[in-house]
C-alpha cells in the first residue's frame, strides 16, 4: 500500500510516495505504484529511502491529480492491494456525520431553489453561525469553502502597493491569489521548530494590506496558543494599524493543546481582524464546499463585496446548519451540567 503526500514548496509540485505495509513487501509495492503514477517521469524519481520515493512530476498540479486519480481508480477496479491512499488534500475519509447525511437525503427536493430561497438558506445558515459565536448576522460572511474567503481577502485588502505577508510554508490559496493578481508577497520562513515566526511576521506588516496567520498551520501542523495570538494581533495593530489580519482556523477542531482557543472573540472586538473556518475537514464536507468568516461589520463588508452570488449550494447549507445547531445545543447542555456541579 502506498500513501501520497503533495509537496508544493519552492514553486514546484512534487509527489512523495511513502510505502505502508509489511516491511518485506513495501519496497516492491512502492516502486510499482510510483512507476504507474509517474509514467514517463519515473526515471527522474528519487529513491529517498527503502519504500520512499520523491516524484518531481512537473509543476502542473492538474496533470499530477489526473494521473493519480486514474491510477488509484484502476487499482480499485482490479482489486489490487498495492494501491494508494490519498491524504494530500487532508480530506476526512469518514465523510459527513449521520445528522448531516440525514439532512442531505431529504434536501434534493430543494435542488431547484437558489440558496436564498431554500429553507434553510444562506441567511439562516449565517444566522446560525452568528448564534454560535454570540454575534450578529452582519458579523458573518459565508463562502464556497473557506478557500473562497481566503482568496477574496487577498483581493479585498491587498494591491500592488499593499503586499501580502505569509509564513513559508503555509497554506497556498492566499499567496497563489496574490501572484495571480500582481500583489507582492512577503514570505517569512518558519523557525527551526517549523513554527510561524510571529515576531518577524508582525514586523513585515508595515505597509502590508493583509497578513495570513494559519493557526494551526498547514502544512507544518504547528499551533500557537491564545496568548501568542493576542500578542501578535496587538503588535500588528501597533506597527501597521490598517493591515488586515486573517486568522485561518481550518484545523481548529483537531487541536489538543490546552493553551489554544479560537480567535473569534478577538475578531469581534478588534478592527481589521477576522477568523475563517471550514466544513471540509473535521465535518467531512469537502465536496459540499462551505466555509465562513467572523469579524467586525466593516471588515466583513469588505469581504462581502467580493463574494460570488449564490455560491453556496443548498445541500451543503442544509447539512452544515443542522450540524452547527446540534453542536450549539450540545454545548449548552454541557455548560448547564457544569454549572450544576
Amino acid at each position: 500500500m502506498g500513501t501520497f503526500v503533495a509537496d508544493r514548496r519552492n514553486e514546484r509540485f512534487q509527489l512523495w510516495l511513502v510505502a505502508v505495509g509489511p516491511l518485506q513487501e513495501q519496497h516492491v509495492a512502492a516502486e510499482r505504484l510510483a512507476a504507474r503514477v509517474a509514467g514517463d517521469d519515473f526515471e527522474r524519481a528519487i529513491r529517498v529511502d527503502d519504500g520512499i520515493f520523491r516524484l518531481p512530476i512537473l509543476a502542473d498540479e492538474n496533470r499530477v491529480d489526473a494521473r493519480l486519480d486514474r491510477t488509484l481508480e484502476q487499482q480499485q477496479r482490479l482489486g489490487r492491494q498495492d494501491g494508494g491512499i490519498r491524504i494530500s488534500s487532508n480530506e476526512n475519509p469518514l465523510g459527513p456525520g449521520k445528522a448531516a447525511l440525514d439532512v442531505l437525503a431529504g434536501r434534493f427536493v430543494e435542488a431547484g431553489r437558489y440558496p436564498f430561497n431554500a429553507i434553510p438558506g444562506e441567511a439562516q445558515f449565517a444566522a446560525t453561525i452568528a448564534q454560535k459565536f454570540n454575534a450578529k448576522m452582519e458579523n458573518v460572511v459565508i463562502g464556497a469553502g473557506s478557500g473562497e474567503i481566503l482568496r477574496n481577502a487577498v483581493r479585498a485588502f491587498t494591491s500592488a502597493s499593499k503586499p501580502l505577508v505569509t509564513a513559508n510554508p503555509s497554506f497556498e490559496a492566499p499567496f497563489r491569489t496574490a501572484e495571480q493578481i500582481g500583489t507582492p508577497v512577503k514570505y517569512i520562513p518558519v523557525d527551526s521548530n517549523m513554527r510561524l515566526d510571529l515576531e518577524k511576521m508582525a514586523d513585515a506588516c508595515k505597509g502590508a494590506g493583509l497578513v495570513f496567520f494559519c493557526n494551526p498551520n498547514n502544512p507544518t501542523a504547528t499551533v500557537h496558543g491564545s496568548k501568542a495570538v493576542a500578542e501578535f494581533v496587538a503588535r500588528v495593530r501597533k506597527v501597521a494599524p490598517t493591515t488586515a489580519i486573517l486568522i485561518d482556523e481550518a484545523y481548529y477542531d483537531y487541536v489538543t493543546d490546552p493553551a489554544f482557543s479560537t480567535a473569534t472573540p478577538l475578531a469581534l472586538s478588534e478592527p481589521n481582524v477576522f477568523v475563517t473556518r471550514t466544513f471540509s475537514k473535521a465535518y467531512g464536507m469537502a465536496g459540499l464546499r462551505l466555509g465562513y468568516a467572523v469579524g467586525q461589520v466593516k471588515t466583513i463588508n469588505a469581504l462581502v463585496r467580493y463574494r460570488m452570488p449564490y455560491g453556496c449550494n443548498v445541500l451543503g447549507i442544509g447539512a452544515a446548519t443542522r450540524t452547527v445547531v446540534r453542536l450549539v445545543k450540545q454545548s449548552k447542555k454541557v455548560s448547564v451540567a457544569s454549572a450544576k456541579t
